[in-house]
């Protein structure tokens, strides 16, 4: 493996993990109500264009690195969704 393939790789890894400790913190506090949907949908659209590219040009650093990111900014996106649901439906019931 050449030094640019293992940087590539490297530079994934670190953006790969970057997102996994506000997953944890959405989760744990069963709440997403301070993250942007503007930012993840941003985020997923430029991640989506980046894994064509990859996969065009044939350079696995960038597409597999990418991919495990998109699904950790895909679990805030859905996360994101089912607790102001939840949050919702705890207020209707209380309103009730």
């Amino acid at each position: 493996m050449d030094p640019s393939t293992i940087l590539g790789y490297l530079g994934g890894g670190i953006l790969c993990v970057q997102s996994v400790p506000q997953v944890i913190k959405v989760w744990r506090s069963r709440s997403a109500k301070d993250i942007s949907y503007i930012s993840l949908l941003t985020y997923l659209i430029g991640g989506s264009l980046t894994i064509a590219y990859g996969v065009l040009i044939g350079q696995p650093p960038i597409y597999a690195t990418l991919a495990f990111s998109m699904t950790t900014v895909s679990t805030l996106l859905c996360s994101k969704v089912y607790f102001e649901r939840y949050e919702n439906q705890n207020k209707a019931i209380l309103v009730v």
